[in-house]
């Protein structure tokens, strides 16, 4: 008996856990102004059904001095985390977002928690059996199936290079950020080729204040595959690693230069139709059979963009207000999803923080907004996953009172076909069957019986049945199948 050997890509979601991290600063904090962290991991493995993450937490903060001067600072700290995996998996590959909040501080000293919520990308692996060639006595009833066979993977670091032109003059950078706004990628001859687009968004402050640049950076990247051919698809994670942003000034305009490093993988499938058993049954022997589920899944992303403006804030209600500095750090939390046979409806917040000027200071003020977002879909697919990135395109306060914020919004809908079939995973013979050597057989059918059915009931072949009696489809309640001969019964 030969084996199917079925092999997908499976994503798990692990438990969330936190790591505590300690920052000194150069000088003692009056506020805060934001913190973000970012993690990256360096190493995943399995052992039995344990999994072991290790990596660095990088943590970021923009801070108001004692002098009302905006500073930045940054750390780092290693993590280990072991968690428990119910199935093995193999080609492992972990992806992780964070969040992090401010636990307390006091001088220039500040304690955080990140949050880390960690994906494990990898192969998982499982038979099959393929009753092809058994013994002529058995009777196999197959399904024709498509499936995704594993081929291969690939991974490559790479930096993302540019740069840019700015009048602006005396640029210090405070704080850069980068992140994947999309991506494709698809195979060529032993290469896969991943390219999209980065959203960079560096907070600065010269002569005149603090301001915000953003960028959106292109990449293209080819990735060794030995064995890929274009015919084959491909699977892919991006993220990015390291982010360095410097302004460098020349005679009246300043060139800020991005180097962003970037690091890619890609699962390379090949479409493969096989036949699986779905029922079997002996003519000579009876027969056990046990059943399982073949499950596979069908992937769908669709990209909606939107410009959103919206008066976000009263700023009149703010105590001593006297100028908008910027507009930082958009976000967007979905919180609720729902579906109809033809949309899905997203509803959430987007949020962000506004630096004034009050009097010599300068402070934070933090808000938000509701958000909603659709998009057509299939009557059978379901959404797996939403994410929304939000860029700043403009602010401006209106009469005095009210912040008008832009937003340029891209929203990735992620949907998922689920399919399933019933399998014969494997049989046991039972005992011999007693023949009827003469006579003939009658067989009075229930409604929703197929001819498949009716065979395995009588131990004869169907094409036999649909010899010896005129077949319709499904039979219905009290046909009457007669199937005669002792030659038909061996």
């Amino acid at each position: 008996m030969e084996n199917l050997v079925i092999q997908v890509k499976k994503n798990i979601t692990l438990d969330k856990f936190d790591t505590s991290v300690k920052m000194s600063l150069s000088s003692d904090i009056k506020s805060i102004l934001n913190v973000n962290a970012k993690s990256v991991i360096a190493s995943v493995e399995q052992s039995g059904n344990i999994v072991s993450l290790s990596g660095r937490v990088f943590v970021s903060v923009l801070y108001l001095n004692q002098q009302n001067q905006v500073q930045s600072g940054e750390t780092s700290v290693d993590f280990i985390q072991k968690q428990q995996l119910q199935i093995a998996l193999s080609d492992l590959f972990a992806s992780d977002e964070t969040s992090v909040k401010i636990d307390t501080f006091s001088g220039a000293e500040i304690l955080c928690s990140v949050t880390h919520n960690t994906q494990i990308y990898g192969i998982y692996k499982y038979e099959v059996s393929d009753f092809v060639g058994e013994n002529t006595a058995f009777v196999v009833n197959k399904k024709s199936v498509e499936l995704n066979k594993f081929i291969a993977s690939a991974s490559d670091d790479f930096v993302v290079a540019e740069e840019q032109e700015s009048n602006i003059l005396n640029m210090q950078i405070l704080k850069a950020d980068a992140k994947v706004l999309s991506f494709v990628s698809h195979v060529n001859v032993d290469k896969v080729v991943v390219e999209g687009k980065l959203l960079v968004e560096s907070i600065y402050k010269d002569l005149d204040g603090m301001g915000l640049i953003s960028r959106e950076i292109e990449f293209k990247q080819e990735i060794e595959a030995n064995g890929t051919f274009p015919s084959m698809i491909s699977d892919a994670v991006v993220e990015v690693r390291n982010i360095t942003v410097t302004p460098e000034e020349k005679q009246d305009k300043t060139n800020i230069v991005y180097a962003i490093d970037v690091f890619a993988k890609a699962y390379v499938f090949e479409k493969d139709t096989r036949d699986i058993a779905t029922d079997m049954f002996s003519l000579d022997s009876e027969i056990q059979n046990t059943y399982d589920y073949l499950e596979f899944k069908n992937y769908s992303c669709k990209r909606e963009t939107s410009d959103v403006i919206m008066s976000l804030t009263d700023v009149s209600t703010i105590e001593n207000f006297d100028d908008i500095v910027g507009v930082y750090s958009p976000k967007v939390k979905i919180e609720i999803v729902n579906n109809d046979d033809l949309k899905t409806y997203a509803e959430g917040k987007v949020s962000a923080f506004a630096l004034y000027k009050s009097g010599e200071e300068i402070k934070r003020h933090d808000f938000s907004y509701p958000v909603k977002f659709e998009c057509e879909k299939e009557a059978l697919e379901i959404l797996e996953d939403v994410s929304v990135q939000a860029e700043i395109s403009s602010f401006k306060v209106k009469a005095g009172k009210d912040l008008e914020v832009a937003y340029k919004m891209s929203t990735m809908f992620k949907f998922v076909t689920e399919l399933s079939e019933t399998y014969v995973k494997s049989f046991e013979i039972k005992e011999e069957k007693q023949k009827n050597d003469y006579g003939i057989k009658v067989y009075v059918t229930k409604a929703g019986e197929t001819l498949f059915d009716v065979a395995k009931v009588l131990s004869v072949r169907p094409e036999i049945i649909e010899e010896q009696n005129e077949i319709d489809g499904v039979f219905e309640q009290g046909e009457k199948i007669y199937v005669y001969s002792p030659a038909n019964l061996a």
